[in-house]
């Protein structure tokens, strides 16, 4: 309770209590994002459906007062985004009410993205922050002792207004971007479980490289083959043997 009145004297939004780790991308694939107001960093508004203008859109999250993970992400985002053939509009939203388009500006102008085409930062609503929030997986948590937002690092590939791809943590891997882009044209795009979520995988992928490797799944699924081969030609070299031993005997004791 007395957390709710500290919340209500800031002005921030209650937010969506912390989960124990980032979302998981196969949960949300394909939820349809609400088409949402947004207050736009010139001051203008916009619809969310506005901003792709006819190419897929990258969305992410952040507010301009993060003392951590957002303008490294940004900037990830931005060199990786420079990879991927230019076949992507980028949006930023801020979940923070005290934000300003002024204080988007700044942000922008600080990552080196102010003038760069296809990029909007904006700012949601608290109520349409959280019909977002519901439909991504993303959370966000006020800690009044650091005064900053807890939350996770989040880019979301949405086509047609539906999440297509969606990659957690603080760097975005061009490789990540550039099979999203295959995607969304009809391609047929790799897909790997998450580090940590699959015991045994017959290969490991590394989205930053777009590389595979062998893993302990592989072995493990060549193991039993080859114990079996093994195993033959063991048997078929002892039987090779003892006719020739037979022949040898038969041959010296008529």
């Amino acid at each position: 309770m007395r957390t709710c009145v500290v919340l209500l004297i800031l002005g921030l939004p209650m937010a969506l209590p912390a989960p124990d780790s980032p979302p998981i991308e196969d949960q949300y694939l394909y939820q349809a994002l609400p088409d949402v107001p947004l207050k736009l960093s010139d001051g203008s508004e916009a619809r969310l459906s506005q901003l792709s203008s006819g190419k897929p859109l990258l969305v992410t999250f952040v507010f301009t007062r993060c003392a951590g993970i957002c303008s490294p992400l940004l900037r990830s985002l931005k060199g990786a985004a420079a990879k991927a053939e230019g076949g992507f509009r980028i949006l930023a939203i801020s979940f923070d009410p005290r934000d300003t388009p002024a204080d988007l500006s700044a942000l922008a102008a600080h990552v080196g993205v102010a003038q760069k085409q296809g990029w909007n930062f904006a700012i949601a609503a608290p109520a349409d922050m959280q019909r977002i929030a519901k439909v991504t997986g993303f959370w966000f948590q006020w800690d009044s002792t650091s005064r900053q937002y807890d939350h996770p690092g989040l880019v979301l590939v949405v086509d047609r207004g539906r999440i297509l791809r969606m990659r957690a943590g603080g760097t975005v891997p061009a490789a990540f971007l550039q099979e999203a882009l295959e995607e969304t044209r009809g391609k047929l795009a790799k897909s790997y479980p998450l580090p940590g979520k699959v015991a045994f995988r017959c290969f490991q992928y590394d989205p930053a490289t777009g590389e595979l490797a062998f893993d302990w799944g592989a072995v493990l699924m060549l193991l039993p083959g080859g114990v079996a081969i093994v195993l033959a030609v063991v048997v078929f070299r002892r039987g090779r043997t003892r006719v020739r031993i037979s022949m040898k005997n038969s041959l010296m004791w008529p």
